[in-house]
């Protein structure tokens, strides 16, 4: 079990490299809508307990999730007409992404650290 983290890492390197060279062919946001239905199927299959299916699934998301890692620059880009505004959009983008980021964590450990019979989740 301690291999599937390396794993997910490796899936995700071919997912940030494969997707770049398809998005000059098919277009940065006609990648991002597949991209993001397989990632919602692999996260329904999370509860695989075979060790080879944990090792493909982990594999397979990881070059899903590399999609979103690699791309959202990219489309930046295409949509912004006036080249002198891509480091804005890029930042305002990736500061919109990083507040999710920012608030998931505390709302993690807030839904852990709570007994099952006092979940409450206007708590959060």
């Amino acid at each position: 079990m301690e291999h599937h983290i390396p794993i997910l890492n490796a899936g995700s390197t071919f997912g940030r490299t494969v997707p770049n060279y398809l998005s000059d062919k098919f277009g940065p946001m006609n990648l991002f809508g597949p991209a993001a239905l397989v990632c919602g199927i692999l996260t329904s299959l999370i509860a695989v307990k075979n060790l080879v299916s944990v090792s493909v699934l982990s594999l397979f998301y990881g070059f899903f999730s590399g999609v979103y890692v690699a791309l959202p620059p990219v489309c930046f880009v295409r949509l912004t007409y006036d080249k002198s505004k891509i480091g804005t959009r890029i930042g305002m983008g990736i500061v919109a992404c990083g507040l999710g980021v920012l608030a998931s964590g505390p709302g993690s450990v807030e839904i852990i650290e709570t007994d099952p019979e006092d979940l409450q989740w206007n708590r959060l």
